[in-house]
């Protein structure tokens, strides 16, 4: 609070401002403030408007009192406590503060000074808000710092008041030390700490408990309204009569004393609940005095609320949070009341204890209703209960059984059925019960073992503190016999309420959809000519009837009768205005078109052409609608008709008889579709997101040609010297190529056969070692025939050898080999030009160019940069250098430790893998095509396949039958049934049909 400087009237004239008033109220039982300064924040001001009325209140953040309370009872240690004056230990904004000024003065002899508040304060609408909104947000802020206080006091705040409770000393002790520096780093200070366990609160310093150690457990604290004895670990009720001038507003003053939120004595309490309704139908003023009668029977009942004081209920229900917990609701009702109540049963150690968790009450409905009526309210009391307790015990409630007990077995009918098959009151109900619980959940008790029944009678104190049905459930509960099915149903038949069901019978024609029969318009318009056929010579005699073939005046009629039919489906609205000469209305999407009707019913553009001399169906066209059947099937008819003319052609030439609204959208769509168009166009290639490059090639082996790929290139001309001629004939190369370090090694080969090969496969194992793996095309230039790639494939098995083949025609697939076989063509041809060379002289020069990729540099080198000569190639990995770089000076006789030696070299060599893991291997990163992604081809799909020397009208047609997706289920490899077999193609060779769509 601050002091302000008096202002005079004139200052104040136009600024908006608000002057409290402000009283003292006594509260002699706290510990702590005996009096409280409330400010009014509801006393309207000379506007006739309360600073209250005109701020907003905010939305609820904290659980009710309710929930705070059934968690108290969960956990074995409580930990109480209050925030020190928290309202006023939030800052208002400064703008604000003149809305909360307030007049005082120490002494009466003493001038009024004007004072504003800068906290927030007691008394205003937004208050609360604004508190529990600083709590809310201090714990979000340091929930990684503080994770356990953040989440208590997220959940168990009621406004200043701390509920909460732990399992062990320990835990209590950490989560008190942990909530102290949480809030104090935000200025709030806990006080008035109060728990069960000594050993707690010797933890906490004396100023900052309830009172005196010693005092702790002997005095009952009010938790929230609800007292508690910490010693005892129990919960009790106090009831202290007023001497009280007999009337309904005193009377409803006293009964509101009775604080029972979570309705443990609530049998006790009910009467008083009866007796108010009795006393509302006795329509008593608010102040005037109750007769005799009343009076006594008000006496009787507040005589037998007298032994309240004794009860004493055990705050802690749960045994243990880890034991086997279920919960047991009971439900049940009277003429005048009826109840809910649920236990707790709790098995932990071979021991079994059940104690009452919650209860609730309420009156029956003045209106009288039938008991079966009062017990499905109870139900549905029950259901509500058990919905809320699930909600507040949270993780507590989570995977334990759940039961409901009814004495009702009328309730139980209503509720084993679906809801449809009652009348309304009752439906409503089973309807709600069901969404919590099931009907299996439902069991039968006997009334004589129904402790609900208690509290839907009512009861003295005296008779509420010994009835242990009520405190611990029926004596059976302990037991485990209750979950054989018991429930006694009635016979639907004999159940009141049910529904009669009544049974009409109606026939419906279904509406002929000739347009959805047919796929062509010449065929819809001649069927449609035959029954307009059928129906004319119906009526007319035989001599008259019209036979032979179709005529064109009935092919026109037959159109015309269809056109209506579209239009009246699409546009009655506007047909029955223009029919009773009305404009169409002004929303109408043929506004524009000022639409008519002819003199053959067919709705036609008005247009501004009247005066045009052409043709009447040109001037006036006839108007379509776009999404309709026979729209579509007149444009592909006129399409099919016109030689497959373009976009702009269609739209030209349908405009001469029909104006079709959205037409250059639908006509594009359906071009799009023609199969024969698409096939003329050459069809665009399907592709994929470029894929990931595979393990084998982006992680390190322990050598070179682990993991190999192999191509065939040739064949080339050679010769053979000697004699006066020379005999020619044709030689192959085989390229083996590394996938990690893309290192070459070439073989010459004289043909193709699987034998001639293996012979260069095992030249290349003997030099290079054996390959763990292979991949390789399967083609014809590799494999020569389906016999010979069986035969190499068993042959490779058997050297240990495992192959993989790529998808056939898709080069891009082994793109690692066929860039280095161009680049050794490249390189060949510049090398010998036209000259024919002899087969050792096509050895030599392979074995050369070999050397040139292999000294190729592994990344692109920056001429700018001095130091970027000693680039990573190939050679690396095979001799410890580029093939052609100069020779070192030999240092065999230089003295030197060979352990040493040899460490220098096992360093080098790991020195260039490391060099291929940062350099090389980033280089890879990039995709240079293909880089965006598309939609997978599916199973079914109809695909043309692509073959380079065709046109595109002879490609063969096929339909997709497996897929074979990757890792990242991108599908970049499809086999394809189609008349000569099945085939396996990347997605790259295939161009989907547009009927895919």
């Amino acid at each position: 609070m601050e002091r302000v400087r008096n202002s005079t009237l004139e200052e104040t004239s136009g600024n908006t401002e608000f002057y409290f008033s402000h009283f003292p109220v006594v509260r002699s039982e706290s510990l702590t403030t005996k009096l409280r300064v409330v400010f009014d924040g509801s006393m309207k001001t000379s506007s006739g408007i309360s600073l209250n009325e005109t701020m907003k209140v905010g939305p609820i953040l904290q659980d009710d009192l309710f929930s705070i309370l059934l968690r108290l009872r969960v956990h074995k240690i409580v930990l109480i406590s209050d925030l020190e004056k928290m309202y006023r230990q939030i800052w208002i904004h400064s703008d604000d503060r003149k809305y909360q000024k307030i007049l005082w003065r120490k002494e009466e002899h003493e001038d009024i000074e004007t004072f504003q508040l800068k906290t927030v304060t007691y008394g205003t609408s937004s208050a609360p808000y604004l508190a529990v909104k600083c709590l809310k947000t201090l714990a979000n802020d340091e929930e990684k710092a503080f994770p356990n206080a953040s989440k208590i006091a997220k959940r168990d705040f009621y406004v200043d008041d701390l509920i909460t409770g732990v399992e062990s000393e320990e835990e209590g002790i950490a989560l008190y030390k942990e909530l102290t520096v949480m809030f104090g780093k935000a200025g709030f200070n806990l006080r008035k700490w109060i728990s069960n366990s000594e050993s707690v609160l010797n933890a906490i310093p004396g100023e900052n408990r309830a009172d005196q150690l010693d005092s702790v457990f002997q005095n009952t604290m009010k938790t929230l309204g609800l007292k508690y004895n910490p010693k005892t670990d129990t919960f009790l009720f106090s009831l202290q009569p007023g001497n009280i001038q007999f009337t309904k507003r005193n009377i409803l003053s006293e009964i509101g004393k009775l604080f029972d939120p979570l309705g443990l004595i609530s049998p006790v309490i009910v009467t008083a609940k009866m007796f108010l309704q009795e006393l509302w139908l006795l329509n008593f003023s608010w102040d005037e005095k109750l007769d005799e009668k009343t009076v006594l029977r008000w006496r009787q009942i507040v005589s037998g609320m007298e032994h309240i004081n004794q009860i004493q209920i055990d705050r802690h229900a749960f045994v243990s949070s880890s034991s086997d917990i279920e919960f047991h609701g009971f439900c049940d009702a009277s003429e005048k009341a009826y109840a809910a109540c649920l236990y707790v049963k709790c098995k932990h150690n071979g021991e079994t204890t059940v104690k009452l968790l919650c209860a609730k009450t309420r009156v029956a409905p003045v209106k009288q209703i039938s008991l079966a009526r009062l017990e499905l309210c109870a139900a549905l009391l029950l259901t509500n209960l058990i919905k809320k307790v699930r909600e507040s015990l949270d993780e507590h409630s989570i995977g334990r059984q759940w039961f409901a007990w009814t004495d009702s077995q009328i309730v139980l009918a209503w509720i084993s059925k679906l809801p449809c098959k009652w009348k309304t009151f009752v439906a409503n109900r089973v309807s709600a019960i069901q969404e919590v619980l099931s009907p299996d959940q439902w069991k039968y008790v006997k009334s004589e073992d129904n402790p609900a029944d208690l509290a839907s009678r009512g009861c003295s104190s005296l008779e509420l503190s010994n009835a242990k049905e009520w405190w611990n459930g029926p004596t059976w509960l302990v037991s485990d016999s209750y979950k054989q099915d018991n429930t006694q149903v009635v016979e639907l038949n004999n159940v009141p309420e049910a529904k009669k069901i009544k049974v009409t019978s109606l026939v419906v024609a279904p509406e002929l959809d000739i347009f959805g029969r047919y796929s062509h318009y010449s065929k819809l318009i001649k069927i449609t000519s035959l029954c307009l056929r059928f129906i004319f010579n119906l009526r007319q005699k035989k001599e008259n009837r019209a036979t032979g073939f179709i005529k064109q005046e009935e092919l026109s009629s037959a159109e015309c009768c269809l056109i209506k039919m579209v239009q009246q489906e699409k546009f009655s609205e506007e047909m029955d205005r223009l029919n009773k000469n009305k404009p169409v209305n002004q929303n109408s999407k043929l506004k524009s078109l000022n639409p008519m009707i002819d003199q053959s019913g067919i709705l036609r553009v008005g247009g501004r052409l009247e005066n045009a001399n052409i043709e009447f169906n040109r001037k006036h066209q006839i108007i379509l609608p776009p999404e309709h059947k026979f729209t579509k099937l007149l444009i592909v008819h006129e399409h099919e008709k016109n030689a497959h003319a373009g976009q702009q052609v269609m739209i030209n030439h349908l405009r001469q008889k029909f104006w079709i609204l959205n037409s250059r959208t639908l006509i594009r769509q359906l071009l799009h579709k023609c199969l024969r168009c698409f096939r003329a166009k050459m069809p665009p290639p399907s592709n994929q997101l470029m894929g990931n490059l595979p393990k084998e090639r982006v992680n390190a082996t322990s050598r070179p040609f682990l993991i190999s790929g192999v191509d065939y290139c040739g064949p080339f001309q050679i010769k053979r010297l000697g004699g006066r001629m020379n005999t020619f004939w044709k030689a192959y190369v085989v390229l083996f190529i590394c996938f990690t370090t893309k290192a070459v090694h070439i073989e010459v080969a004289s043909d193709l056969s699987t034998k001639t090969f293996l012979a260069a496969l095992k030249r290349f194992s003997a030099r290079r070692g054996l390959p763990a793996e292979i991949f390789s095309d399967n083609g014809t230039n590799f494999v020569g025939a389906n016999n010979e790639l069986k035969g190499l494939e068993s042959s490779t098995a058997m050297m240990g050898i495992k192959w993989h083949f790529i998808p056939g025609n898709s080069p891009h697939f082994g793109g690692l080999w066929e860039s280095n076989v161009k680049s050794y063509k490249r390189h060949l041809k510049a090398s010998i030009g036209n000259q024919i060379l002899t087969y050792e002289e096509l050895l030599t020069i392979s074995t050369i160019v070999e050397s040139y990729l292999n000294s190729r540099p592994l990344v692109p080198m920056f001429p700018n940069d001095p130091e970027d000569f000693d680039v990573l190639t190939p050679g690396h990995f095979l001799v410890g250098g580029s093939l052609l770089s100069v020779p070192e000076n030999n240092v065999i006789d230089v003295t030197s430790n060979r352990l040493t030696r040899w460490k220098l070299i096992q360093k080098i060599h790991q020195s260039f893998w490391k060099r291929w893991s940062t350099e090389y291997l980033h280089h890879l990163q990039q995709r240079n095509k293909w880089m965006v992604e598309r939609n997978n081809i599916k199973l079914k799909d109809l695909v043309l396949i692509r073959e380079d020397n065709l046109h595109p009208l002879q490609w063969a047609m096929g339909r997709v039958v497996k897929v074979h997706p990757g890792f990242d289920d991108k599908v970049r490899a499809v086999e394809v049934k189609t008349k000569n077999g099945i085939l396996k193609r990347s997605v790259t060779r295939l161009a989907p049909l547009p009927i895919n769509d």
